[in-house]
């Protein structure tokens, strides 16, 4: 039932997946740092599946998107490595 939820949920909105997956894995007993890699791991073929088609479908990258993606990553980090240290 976990898992339909999940699907649906990732299906609809696009995110959720893993929050969802693993939490039912915890609940269901299975131990913490197994659920967490096992929903990871079935993670990554879907992400670099839907990768390749919007590559294929859209016909390639605009870049202005990724870059202030990762510009906004980095500046978190640093951001949130100084927070934490106070």
């Amino acid at each position: 039932m976990g898992t339909c939820l999940a699907d649906f949920n990732k299906a609809l909105t696009g995110g959720g997946f893993g929050p969802l997956t693993s939490t039912g894995k915890i609940i269901g007993g299975v131990d913490v740092k197994l659920s967490i890699a096992t929903t990871t791991y079935a993670e990554f073929p879907i992400c670099g599946l839907a990768f390749v088609f919007w590559i294929i479908f859209n016909g390639g990258i605009d870049y202005v998107y990724p870059l202030t993606m990762c510009i906004g990553s980095a500046i978190g980090a640093l951001l949130g490595h100084g927070l934490l240290l106070r």
